[in-house]
């Protein structure tokens, strides 16, 4: 049976932003919908997130691949990720797509992403009007989160705000059908704001990946460019790698300062981090040693070519609410390359990684702490290829794109045909009465 299902989802790359960005969870959920005959629309931001640049000059829509729509909501767009201009086009973008929504033909089910918060609000109250289903899909815990960005002082001008806001997410909890997030811990947290018993639909799926293959000629020219930054799989030296944004999400000072610390000592180390955002030159700045390297922004090629070369990912996250219960997308990318995961991170990805030996741990700010694991890293390879040995192996069981997917379609599918058999008994009632 095909179902017409809505994902409503800002934030992620999307086809049209080029070929060598890969998609992420609300894109591989379209594709495997879109694979077992399913009608998909995806409801999205025309403003890019990643590159800060409008991809359409108004709210329009695009075919994707057969069965899947592209519908891209204009508003303003944002210079900064922290920024007052980023909410008022979180706010317009939701507006603009409940009023583009309601002249829309109606869907069977809609799985909305949280964040943005005004966007599953909307997508909950669309929902409401029309009596369809509504997955609310949590991803990030906002916006409990902003009070452990802002300076202390600014807390109690700052928690009225998130007062406000919690109200818009705990509509949203209250009135989705069902509540699902990449960690255990996100859907409780969904399930309290909503003041609800969870029922057999609320879950957690985590994210999926899937390893892309580079053509020969873009893996001969990634090559070339680790090459040029003195960096091959032949060199023996001890190689860490970030890619990723480059901003306030990480504690990217201590990986700094533990490098500085093994400069010129008997370890042959490089960190070497991959990515733009609001801190790259202050960062860069600060490195100013040889075993820190920082690229810019580089594509899927380069990222593969440097995972063959590396030997860990770091996943060097604050201890937020956001992140300590949380299993993020950027660790399931290592595993998926067989690099064990290095973090400070305590709770759920901590446990993970003790639980099936994939990883390491260091003491959270602590550089001596970072510095003296990658020296018993450096003197230990059999350590570390053991672990890469068991995160190809994890990865494989609980994260490949067609595991995680296929699980997540088959839970959507299941979802429709119960409501819609409900709605037949309902009507067999009244039709009796």
């Amino acid at each position: 049976m095909s179902i017409r299902v809505w994902l409503v989802t800002t934030g992620e790359p999307f086809p049209m932003a080029g070929s060598d960005r890969r998609l992420m969870r609300a894109g591989m959920l379209a594709k495997h919908l879109a694979s077992r005959g399913h009608e998909v629309t995806w409801w999205t931001s025309a403003f890019d997130h990643l590159e800060k640049r409008h991809l359409s000059r108004s709210s329009t829509a695009v075919e994707w691949l057969p069965g899947v729509t592209l519908r891209l909501v204009r508003a303003l767009g944002y210079r900064r990720n922290v920024s007052l201009a980023r909410m008022v086009d979180h706010w317009l973008v939701a507006r603009r797509f409940e009023e583009l929504a309601e002249a829309a033909a109606p869907p069977q089910l809609i799985l909305a992403s949280m964040p943005t918060i005004d966007l599953a609000h909307a997508a909950t109250r669309i929902g409401r009007l029309y009596g369809i289903p509504v997955v609310l899909d949590i991803r990030d815990l906002w916006p409990d989160v902003y009070l452990e960005l802002v300076p202390e002082w600014m807390r109690p001008v700052a928690s009225v705000a998130v007062g406000v806001l919690r109200r818009g997410v705990r509509s949203a909890c209250k009135s989705a059908f069902a509540i699902t997030g990449n960690a255990p811990n996100f859907v409780e947290w969904g399930l309290r704001l909503g003041t609800r018993a969870p029922n057999r639909y609320d879950r957690y799926f985590p994210f999926g990946y899937s390893l892309p293959q580079a053509s020969e000629e873009r893996t001969a020219a990634a090559r070339q460019f680790w090459r040029d930054h003195g960096l091959s799989r032949q060199h023996d030296e001890l190689v860490g790698c970030y890619f990723g944004s480059i901003g306030y999400q990480s504690d990217f000072e201590t990986i700094i300062e533990a490098a500085r610390m093994l400069s010129g000592s008997s370890v042959k180390f490089r960190m070497v981090f991959c990515g733009t955002g609001d801190r790259l030159e202050e960062l860069r700045h600060k490195a100013a040693v040889p075993e820190v390297v920082f690229t810019g922004w580089v594509e899927q090629p380069e990222i593969l070519e440097l995972m063959s070369i590396a030997q860990f990912g770091v996943a060097a996250y604050w201890s937020h609410s956001g992140y300590v219960g949380n299993l993020p997308n950027k660790p399931i990318e290592y595993l998926a390359g067989g690099l064990p995961v290095v973090t400070c991170l305590s709770g759920f990805l901590s446990d993970f990684i003790t639980e099936h030996r994939c990883g390491f741990s260091y003491d959270a700010e602590d550089p001596g702490s970072l510095a003296r694991l990658i020296q018993r890293l450096a003197g230990n390879r059999q350590q570390l290829q053991n672990a890469s040995k068991n995160a190809r192996e994890i990865f494989q069981r609980s994260f490949d794109v067609n595991v995680v997917y296929d699980s997540m379609v088959g839970y959507l599918e299941d979802i429709v045909a119960s409501t819609s058999t409900e709605a037949r008994e309902i009507d067999k009632v009244v039709a009796v009465e």
